[in-house]
């Protein structure tokens, strides 16, 4: 199967969420209701992403310098799905695979809750349910791409703001909406980090990615090749699993220090 992409482009999302319904009706996850009352912002009352939610469409209120009311943008966040995944890299059970698609899968059933992808991601993805001991997120429809089909948020979307295929097509799609959305946006830029492989899930920003809750330049962090060159080979000896509690600690901390999110965030 070829390598896919799914574009994400922010300047076209009016944040109907439709895409968020989609994928739990698809994926029968259920439905969640926090007691939460208006507090004067947008967002809803689900927040975030969790384990029974792996989309989440994220509001922006962007000031603007001409005195009119600011602008607000939509960002999609789900699972980017990097080239080098980090999750991947430390389960040690291998719950996790990255796919000749390029999509990150995850099976539940073989995943044991030690939470390290959760520690590992740069993008705060995996989530762990205490009740089920696992962890959960966003599969790139892994299911319906290997039949043939288009994720279910891309069939769903109706502002053609999701555009899915071929990872080259999709790209060139992408610079070719950049260079329309110039003049209106003379700070957008495609989000496809190197320093994590590249991702399947690309964006198209109408400006930095610290303003729209996206790290500037996350990376693989070093504690994760160790742990893939050592630790993870010698399963489950008493050096290995000391090792194991030390590379997350690094991790946690290192995420604790700044490798998050440094923009206004109204999530949606």
């Amino acid at each position: 199967m070829a390598e896919v992409t799914k574009l994400v482009d922010v300047t076209r999302c009016v944040g109907c969420r439709g895409c968020v319904v989609a994928c739990k009706e698809w994926y029968d996850l259920p439905g969640e209701w926090q007691g939460a009352r208006f507090e004067g912002s947008y967002q809803h009352a689900g927040g975030s992403l969790g384990y029974n939610r792996w989309v989440n469409v994220q509001f922006y209120e962007v000031a603007r310098d001409d005195g009119q009311p600011p602008t607000w943008f939509f960002r999609k966040h789900q699972c980017l799905h990097c080239g080098e995944p980090p999750c991947v890299a430390v389960c040690p059970v291998d719950a996790l695979e990255r796919t000749e698609s390029g999509a990150v899968n995850l099976d539940q059933d073989v995943c044991i809750g030690c939470r390290y992808c959760e520690s590992a991601c740069p993008f705060g993805v995996p989530k762990y349910s205490a009740a089920e001991r696992k962890v959960s997120k966003c599969i790139l429809c892994y299911d319906r791409i290997t039949n043939g089909m288009e994720p279910i948020c891309v069939k769903t979307c109706p502002t053609g703001a999701l555009v899915f295929g071929e990872r080259e097509q999709v790209l060139a799609e992408a610079k070719a909406r950049l260079e329309a959305v110039r003049d209106e946006f003379p700070d957008a830029q495609i989000y496809d980090p190197p320093g994590v492989g590249g991702t399947r899930v690309v964006y198209l920003l109408p400006g930095p990615p610290e303003a729209y809750g996206l790290p500037a330049n996350p990376r693989v962090p070093a504690s994760v090749t160790v742990w893939q060159s050592v630790t993870k080979p010698v399963g489950g000896v008493a050096v290995g699993a000391s090792l194991a509690a030390s590379v997350v600690a690094f991790v946690i901390q290192r995420r604790m220090n700044g490798s998050g999110d440094d923009g206004k965030r109204n999530e949606v």
